[in-house]
Order: C-alpha cells, then structure tokens, then sequence
C-alpha cells in the first residue's frame, strides 16, 4: 500500500530569508536534478527486462528439468535429447533466428497495409529482421545422406527403419506432439509460479510546475515513490502480501520543502470453510502436474501407435492433450471445476474422446484386425510392398501368357489349335496388360501420398524400394525371371529364318510408359542389396578378343540371317554356287554362334537350379515348426512332396548334363552338309531347356511356398487382458483421468459451505526524513471475520450435482474401456488364428494353382492324338473333327489356371503380411511394444511380460451418501401430487470397489474416544445404511476443526 505523500505546499514570502540551519539542510540544486534522474534510469533499465534470448534459454531449461523430473519410469522416459525446435537436417527446420525471425513471404497487396492504413503511416521497422524467400529449410535435400541411405542416382532406398527415420525428422504430427509437450510443461511452470513468492515493484517519478499567476503562487515540485511488495499464494487458498513503500518529495515554493517517508505495510487473507483447504487451491497445480506425467506417457504410447501408422497405415494415434492455456497463454486460467474435466464439457478430461477423456479401446489399430479375412490390402509402407509385390505377381501372369500365347501360334499355324482359342489368350493379354498399367499408375499415386502425408515430403522425391521384407514371397526369382528373357532373347536371336520373332516382351519386369522420357516412373526400382551378374546372353566377341555391344549384335546377326541358305535368289549357276558357299559358311559360323551362346546359357541353367536345389533344402529348416505340428499322415505326405520334388530336379539335372553333351556333338560335327539338321537340332535344344527352365520355376516356386511359415502366439486372452492392465501407458492415463473427475466432486462440495474468511492486516511507517527510521507508534493492526450465509447455493447446488453425475458419466465409460480393450484383444488373438489357419488354405491353393498351370501348359505341347490311318481294305473310318487338335476348353482352362495362380499367390502374400501387421497391433494393444532407436518395433514374444498385481489401486470409491443426503438437507426436492400416480424411490446405492473410509457423522464427546472405530468404518449402499440429519459444521474440512 502507497503512504500518503506528506508535504503539502507552504505559502511564504519570496522576501523572506531562508534560514541558515534550514539552508543547510536542503539539497543542493545538483542534487535535486541528480537523484530523480538516476532513478529514472534504474527504472528505464528495469523496464527494458532480460533479453529474448535469455528469457528463451530459461524457457528451455525449465521444461528440460520438468522432463527430467518426470521421467521417473523407463517406460515413459524420454529416450532422446528432448529439443522442441526441429531437427537441422529437418524439411521443417528453421535456419534463421528464432528470436527475431524474418518475415515470410507477404501477399503483396495486402502488405501495403503494413505500411501505410487509412492514410496512416505504419510501423517502419517490420523489415529490421529481413525478408526470407522460402519457408522449409533450404538445405534439408543436401543433407538426406545424414538420415537415409542413397541409391547412386541419389534416391532414396526406403525401407521401414528408413521410412520411420524420415517420419521422425519431418512428420508435422510428431513435432506437433513434442511442442505440445513443451507446452504442458509451461503450464505446470506458470501454475507452480503461483505458489512462489512474487515479488513486483515500480517507480513513479513526477515533475510538476504551477505558474506565478495561479492563487497559491509559483509552486515547483519534484516527487519519486518506489515500491516493492511480495505476494505468495498459500496451499491453505490463503493469501500473504507484504508491501514496502518510499516517497520522496522535492517541493520548490516559499520555505522549499523536502520530505522521504517510508511505508510498510501486510495484508494475509484465509478461507475457513468457502472455498478453503488445499484440495481448493492445489487442485490447478495437481492436475497440470498429472497432466504432465500423462503427456509423457501419451508421448510413448503415440510412438508405438506412429509405427503402426507409418508401417502399416494404421489411423492416427491418439494425441497428446493440454489441460491449460485453455483461454490463451499458459497456465491454469479459466478452470472453473465444473463440467467434464472442470472446463465446462469443452476440451474433453484428459486426453479427449467422447468429452470423457478415455481413450477408445484398440484406436486406430484396426480391432480385430487390419482387413476383412485378414487379407486384405495395408497402408503405409508394407501395403506399398503388399501392391508392389502383387504387380511382381501381374507381371509374372503376363510374361507366363505371352509365352503360352507364342506356343499357341506356331500350334495354329500347325492347325493344332483354332483361331478363337488364341483369340480367346490374345484378349487375356491385352485385359492382363490394361490391369497391370492400372495397378502399376495406383502404385505410383500410393507411394506419393505416402511421401506427402506421412514423411512429409514433396511427392517428386526419388525412391527405392527395399524389398527384403517381401523377398520370401518371391516365388520365382528375379534371377529366374532374367534366365527366361534370356531363352526369349536366345530365340529371337537365332531364329534361323523364322517369319517372325519369338520374343514377345522386352523384359515382362521392367514395363514403362512407351517412348516417353519425360514420364513419370509408375514403379520405383528396386533395390540390390546384393548385386548379381546378369543371367542374359553375354555381350558376343569379336575376332580382336572385344566385346561388341547389343546394338551391334542386333544389327549383325538379323544381316546373317537374311543371308540364309533357306532363302537364295541367284542369278547364273557360277553366281549360284558362289552364293551358296558364301551363304553356306555364314549360316555355320551362326550356328557355331549359338552353339557357344547356348553352352553359356545352359551354364546359366545349372546354376540356377543349385539355387533351387537351396531352395528345396531350406524347406525343412524354415518349416520345421510347422513340420513338428504335423499329423502322422500329413507329415508322410508332405515327406513324399519333397521327395517327388527332388526327383524332379535330379531329373533335370541329368537333362541339363544330356544337353551339354548334345552341344559339344553338334559342335564338333557341324559341317556344311549338315546345316539344316543342326539347327533343328539346336531349336530343339532351345525348347528342351526352355521346358526345363519353366519346370525348374515351378519347383522353386513349389519350395519356397512351402517355406513361409508362421508360428502362432499362444496366450490366454485373460492372460493377455492383465499384462495390458499392468503395461499400458493410457491404461494409467485413463485411471488418472477417472480420479481427476472424481476431485472435482470435493472441489465444488466445498462452495456449498457457508463464506467464513479471516482477514488480517497492519502497516508501519517512518518518522522525520530518514527512510528506515521505522517506528511503533505508527503502526496500525487489525483483523476482521467476514461470515456469508449459505442462504442461497442455488448455483452451487447445480455445480455440486452435475460433478457427480460427469463423475458416474467417466466411471462408467472406463469401465467401458476396459471391456473394450478385452474385446479388442480376444478378437485380435482370434484373427491371428484365422490367419494361420488361412495361411495353410491359401498354401494348399498355391499348391494346386502351380500343379494346374503346369498340367495345362503341357497339354498345349501334346495335343490330342492325328485321326487313324485308312483301313487295309480300303474303308475310311470315321474321323472326328478335332482328331488331332488342341481340346477345345484348353485355352479358357490355361487363363483360369493362369489367373487362378496370380489370385491364390495375392491371397497368401496378404494374409501373412495381415498376420504380421495384426501381431503388432496385439503388441499395441497389449502396451508391450518395444521399439528400438529408429522407432521400429522389436519382435518379441508375448511371455514374460508384467501383469497387474493384486495390490494394484482399484477405481475411486463412489461418491459418500453424506454429501448426497446435504445436498438434499439443503434443497430439498418438491413434493409430488397426490394424484401423480408415481412412487419416490430412496437414491440407490453404490457398492463401493474398495472399502471406503465415511466422513464422521456424530458430534458429541465421544467422538474422540470412538475415532478408530469412525476411520475403520466401511461405506454401506444407501439402502443399508441409515442416515441422520446433519448439520453443514459436519462437512468442515478435517485440517480445520
């Protein structure tokens, strides 16, 4: 409090002498001037504060230390260098000064109102900190190489560890939970700034001049009051506020007057019953405490559900929540205690859902599962892999029908086959390759909206996809596939003569938008983790010991070609016999040509089919789970499969060693006369390892089906249900939450009291002109007891009621979230069975899809047998007319079979990528997902793992029957009419889930001799326990009476 200023002016005359002793008490005129202006400058200095940057590292101290506080479990630690500001090698990173940031880009017109509005000029300093021409980091592409791997080209190979990095560095979801964190932390930084002592003080310095004129005369006067005053809130919801004041006067009139007086002053105000007691003025401070704890939780549990969201494309995990800074600022203001949550039903408790605060059971992670059946279609990183490898499965259908479709045409020129039957595969191809491009332009729209929404990143960033999570469904191998181009390529080649070539696709793996440069890549490349030599023709060498290059092979080998001895047009005999010679050695030196690239190729062939021979080895490891869970027949069977299989490759092993013998033959006897022989020699050659080759992919195909397995998760659901009781961080959460709405029951309980509030307050001055002479006799003291009637609680009344009805409202919905969990995790645990039970149908389906292919493209091989010759005497039998034909369903059953293979090979890839994708959200829902540095989920097992103890908190006791039965004493309902019809019921009680401590309800003398038997005594149910009437002294908090 501010003292009076003592001094008022004195009238004298100007002719009359100051005296001496006077005189030399007065200030000097230099000092007069002085001591004003230096504390004007103390206060301008004051005024100006620490700097931005200063106040801006204490910020970041604070919260650091707050998060340190915090984390006080490993389970919610902050497992990283916590900073809010982004990453430097961030999209999102913001190179300039913070403190002083420049100004983005402005619209231009509407930027001239900065500097000039309503023909007024504007502020001229806004360009001080300069102008910045883009608003993500400039850098952030340059730097990639920090974060990811690069291709050589300079894309980059995405992969999950790599993809979660990229999430983590640029994601606008995750930097947005950190800065909300940062935040929660401020609140609980400004609540506890509350309870600390506050200290404030100023400085008014005055100058005032009255004329010569004016009735009292020339008056000059100079005046400076300081004050300093401590203010420090109680956890009693009392106040302290001690203040200290100086005044000092220069007065330049008659006899100049100079006066300094000291002022001290305190003032201490506490609540008795109203509004009193610590759980009225801790309760901001608690529950941003709280609030702070669970944000750090919620923090841990987003990171498990962003793995999913990344990986998988689940929905976005739950968000992290503020309780304060609800009006704007930080902090605790416009916490009223009513409503959910004490906002007023608006923001929701704790962390949001429903306006109840309770987090949904199984959000964002699918519930039963990601897809219907479980093999369905993903997001996130793996659905791109689930597209990708089923274009792989497209482009396989395709280049298997363009080869079935090639035999097709030599049987219909061989009159083998009908036009409308190749017709019938020709429109297959077409729709197969119209599908294809559309499956191929939809996988180009997912990955760029995968870079955009969940990395982060512009959509014209160049990726790679690294396909070793999906590499086991690769049922043939790349190297496979290349080994059959190169037979295509072989026969293209060296077709001696044929009309038209036999190679029908460039590279059935490789298909783009045609002769466009400019296009857009529809399929990213993959990426070579281990780089393999080429399985095509080797590059043909000249007679120098140089390799010549496929164009010039191209352009060479089509000129032998034409000069064939198939196809001479002589002029004269001597010219005939010329060109037959010349003709003559070049047809030999090309099939000698071939001889040697067909050697190279069947080299290839053998060394393919040692890695199918792996493949086949490897089946009895990698399925040795699912061998040991076999049935006596089940295992004799598949032991017979394995070894039919073998047989075969030994089989064509031993064709593979005939064929190298046949070439070596061929080779050594090629001789002018024998030209024509040996090439047909060689194309049947061709076909025989073709046939060879395609039975081999079936094999690998056959073993590698074999070899994906999946153990199944054995664990009891009620098992399941408890380790998530002990390890889910929103579990806690959400328990936390349930007591924070229940708090509130005692907080608007204590409005209902009568206003008793204690006052206390006194002051102390100087005396004479010295400003710490403080004496006794000036001081003033008193006290007074301020008593409000509880005569109307309307209002309160409604508060009290409507806390306890959002409290039932909140119980009731944990409780629903508990059964929610518990469904979740049963029918999660039940679609990992369907899965594995699936995942043997679609086996079996594989299965029979690859025997059916290979039954149907033989018979197209060995078509039905040529009609009978004539009888000996001379009778024509009769002749069928499709003796000697193709059947005529042959063509319609290879695209079912072909397609059939394509659908089953889909369905088995989805279900175990499905099955992957739903262990992990068992994981999620379990609160057992551990992650590594990345923020890649660890597979673990599910045993071992925590569950909730016995010892663990229940629920909060239901709401005491006292505080009811007042609210009735107080309010008492009115009565109905007699001829309402309608019978009054007692308020029903709640049994309580813990044994709950009653409130006292006596009063008299015993109460201290009984009070054990009062602390011990158990909460009936309403319609046990009988009530008498109390008084509101009984509802007198305990730290009171």
């Amino acid at each position: 409090m501010k003292s009076p200023v003592h001094g008022g002016r004195v009238c004298l005359s100007r002719e009359r002498p100051f005296p001496r002793e006077a005189s030399s008490m007065k200030p000097s005129r230099t000092e007069s001037w002085l001591k004003p202006l230096s504390i004007a400058v103390l206060c301008t200095v004051l005024l100006a504060g620490c700097s931005r940057g200063k106040y801006y590292l204490q910020a970041d101290r604070e919260v650091n230390a707050l998060l340190k506080e915090k984390s006080c479990d490993p389970r919610w630690e902050v497992p990283f260098d916590y900073n809010v500001r982004s990453d430097k090698r961030s999209r999102f990173f913001d190179p300039y000064n913070q403190i002083f940031p420049p100004m983005p880009p402005d619209d231009p017109t509407a930027h001239r109102y900065m500097h000039c509005v309503d023909g007024k000029h504007g502020f001229y300093r806004w360009h001080i900190n300069g102008d910045r021409t883009t608003l993500d980091n400039p850098a952030w592409r340059s730097r990639l190489h920090e974060v990811v791997d690069l291709t050589e080209s300079g894309a980059i190979e995405l992969s999950t560890e790599s993809a979660m990095k990229l999430a983590y560095l640029n994601s606008i979801n995750w930097w947005d939970q950190l800065q909300t964190l940062y935040l929660s932390a401020l609140d609980v930084s400004t609540e506890r700034f509350r309870f600390d002592v506050q200290f404030f003080g100023g400085n008014t310095t005055e100058y005032r001049n009255r004329g010569p004129l004016n009735p009292s005369g020339q008056v000059t006067r100079w005046s400076t009051e300081t004050d300093l005053i401590a203010r420090r809130n109680l956890a009693t919801a009392g106040e302290l506020a001690v203040g200290l004041v100086n005044s000092i006067v220069w007065q330049f009139a008659g006899p100049n007057q100079y006066t300094n007086v000291s002022f001290f002053d305190f003032t201490f105000l506490q609540p008795l019953l109203q509004n009193s007691g610590r759980s009225i003025a801790l309760e901001p401070l608690t529950i941003v405490e709280r609030t702070l704890l669970g944000n750090l939780r919620l923090l841990q549990f987003y990171r498990q559900g962003f793995f999913l969201q990344v990986a998988f494309g689940s929905n976005q995990p739950r968000r992290l929540q503020r309780r304060g800074g609800f009006f704007g600022g930080t902090g605790f203001a416009g916490f009223t205690g009513t409503g959910v949550g004490g906002f007023g039903n608006i923001g929701g408790v704790f962390f949001g859902g429903q306006g109840n605060g309770l987090q949904a059971a199984g959000g964002g992670t699918g519930g039963a599962g990601f897809a219907g059946g479980g093999a369905g279609q993903l997001g996130g990183f793996v659905g791109i892999l689930q597209s990708r490898q089923r274009i792989r499965n497209a482009e396989q259908n395709l280049a298997a029908q363009l080869r079935a479709l090639a035999q097709l045409d030599a049987n219909l020129e061989a009159g083998l086959v009908g036009v409308e039957q190749v017709d019938q595969l020709r429109q297959s191809v077409e729709t197969s390759r119209a599908t294809l491009l559309q499956s191929k332009t939809g996988l180009a729209n997912q990955i760029e909206t995968f870079k955009v929404n969940v990395l982060n990143i512009p959509s014209d960033t160049a990726m790679a996809l690294d396909e070793t999570f999906i590499k086991p469904f690769q049922f043939i191998s790349p190297e496979m596939q290349a080994l059959q181009n190169g037979i295509g390529d072989f026969l293209a080649i060296y077709s001696f003569g044929a009309e038209e070539p036999l190679k029908e696709v460039d590279d059935p793996r490789q298909d783009s938008i045609e002769d466009d440069p400019t296009a857009l890549e529809l399929v990213p490349p993959a990426i070579d983790k281990e780089p393999v030599e080429s399985l095509l023709l080797p590059a043909p060498v000249d007679q120098e010991g140089q390799e010549k290059t496929s164009e010039e092979v191209e352009e060479e080998v089509p000129s032998n070609v034409e000069k064939s001895v198939l196809k001479p047009q002589p002029d004269s005999k001597e010219e005939l016999k010329e060109t037959e010679q010349v003709l003559a050695d070049a047809d030999q030196a090309l099939i000698k040509a071939s001889l040697e690239k067909l050697d190279l190729l069947r080299d290839q062939v053998e060394l393919q089919a040692a890695d199918v021979l792996l493949d086949l080895q490897r089946v009895e490891t990698d399925a040795a789970y699912r061998i040991s869970r076999m049935r006596p027949t089940e295992k004799e069977t598949f032991t017979r499969e394995m070894r039919l299989l073998n047989d075969d490759l030994n089989r064509l092993l031993k064709q593979i060693d005939e064929n190298e013998i046949e070439i070596q033959r061929l080779g050594e006897n090629l001789v002018p006369e024998n030209l024509r022989e040996t090439a047909d020699a060689v194309v049947g050659l061709v076909a025989e390892i073709a046939a060879a080759v395609d039975e081999m992919s079936l094999i690998q195909a056959r073993a590698r089906v074999e070899a994906i397995t999946i153990e199944p998760e054995r664990i009891d659901p009620d098992i399941a249900f408890e380790v998530a009781r002990a390890n889910r961080l929103d579990w806690m959460n959400n328990r936390a939450a349930l007591v924070d709405q229940w708090r509130l029951i005692q907080f608007n309980a204590m409005a209902l009291l009568a206003g008793l509030d204690l006052e206390i307050d006194g002051d102390l001055s100087t005396t004479g002109t010295n400003p710490a002479r403080f004496r006794a006799p000036t001081g003033n003291m008193g006290g007074r007891l301020r008593f409000d009637a509880p005569l109307t609680r309307l209002r309160e009344r409604n508060n009290f009621r409507q806390a306890i009805l959002d409290y039932q409202q909140v119980r009731r919905q944990q409780i629903r979230y508990e059964d929610g969990i518990k469904l979740s995790i049963r029918q999660l645990l039940r679609q990992l069975e369907l899965d594995a039970r699936n995942l043997e149908t679609q086996r079996r389906a594989v299965i029979i899809a690859i025997r059916r292919v290979d039954q149907t493209r033989l018979s197209l091989s060995q078509p039905a047998p040529p009609p009978p010759p004539p009888s000996p005497d001379g009778s024509i039998p009769v002749v069928d007319p499709a003796a000697g034909q193709l059947a005529p369903t042959a063509t319609l059953n290879l695209i079912y079979a072909f397609n059939d293979l394509r659908s089953s090979q889909d369905a088995l890839t989805s279900i175990w990528i499905n099955y992957y994708a739903t262990r992990a959200s068992l994981a999620y829902q379990m609160g057992i997902m551990d992650l590594d540095e990345h923020g890649v989920w660890i597979d673990k097992p599910f045993e071992g793992f925590a569950r909730s103890s016995c010892e663990e908190m229940p629920l909060p006791p239901p709401v005491p029957q006292e505080w009811l039965d007042y609210l009735e004493e107080i309010d008492p309902p009115p009565p109905m009419p007699n001829d309402a019809g309608i019978e009054l019921l007692d308020t029903p009680g709640i049994l309580p889930s813990i044994i709950a401590r009653a409130m006292p309800t006596e009063t008299d003398d015993t109460e201290s001799e009984n009070a054990d038997e009062i602390i011990s005594k158990e909460v009936l149910p309403a319609s046990v326990e009988v009530k008498e009437d109390q008084s509101w002294v009984d509802l007198i908090p305990s730290f009171l009476k």
